[in-house]
C-alpha cells in the first residue's frame, strides 16, 4: 500500500470510495457518483497539499483530507474526512491515512489538535476514535434541509 497526495485524475475513484464508505452509515442522505466527485472537488480545492489517498495496486483503497483552522490554544486540523473501501477495511489503512494527514499538519502546520465528525450512532468508527484519544466533545453537529429551516425561521414569532 502506498500513501500519496491525491491527483486531480484520482477524482473519479475517490468519490466512488467515498459514496460506498458513507451511503453504509448514512441512511437518511444518498451520495452518489456525482454530489460525492462534487464535495472531493471542493476539498481538492480547498485543501489539496492534506488530501491523501492509499492505493493498493492500481485501486484507490481510502481517502483522508482535513482543513487546516486556528483554535484557541494553536493550529488545528479539522472536519477530516476519512473513509476506507469495503473492499479493503481491517487492513490498517484507516490508522496509516490518519497518522500520515496528522504527521503532515504537524510538519507544515504545527497544528496542536485535531477534531472530525463521526456519526454518533455509529459504533465503527466512535469506538475506534475513542481507542485512539478522541474524546466526546460538549459540542453538538445540527444539520437540516435548508427549505424546512428558512421556512421555520419565518415562522418563528
Amino acid at each position: 500500500m502506498n500513501i500519496r497526495l491525491i491527483k486531480n485524475a484520482d477524482m473519479t475513484k475517490v468519490a466512488t470510495v467515498y459514496a460506498e464508505s458513507f451511503n453504509e452509515v448514512e441512511e437518511e442522505r444518498v451520495w452518489d457518483k456525482e454530489s460525492a466527485k462534487l464535495y472531493m472537488m471542493h476539498w481538492f480545492k480547498k485543501q489539496p497539499d492534506l488530501f491523501l489517498v492509499a492505493e493498493h495496486g492500481n485501486e484507490i483503497a481510502g481517502v483522508v483530507v482535513g482543513e487546516i483552522a486556528p483554535g484557541p490554544n494553536g493550529k488545528m486540523l479539522t472536519e477530516v474526512e476519512l473513509c476506507v473501501s469495503n473492499k479493503f477495511r481491517k487492513q490498517g489503512i484507516a490508522k496509516s491515512l490518519l497518522s500520515k494527514i496528522i504527521l503532515d499538519s504537524q510538519e507544515k502546520y504545527q497544528i496542536v489538535e485535531v477534531s472530525f465528525l463521526a456519526k454518533s450512532s455509529a459504533q465503527y468508527p466512535i469506538g475506534w476514535y475513542k481507542k485512539i484519544g478522541m474524546k466526546d466533545s460538549p459540542w453538538v453537529f445540527m444539520s437540516g434541509d435548508s427549505r424546512i429551516v428558512l421556512n421555520n425561521l419565518k415562522n418563528d414569532s
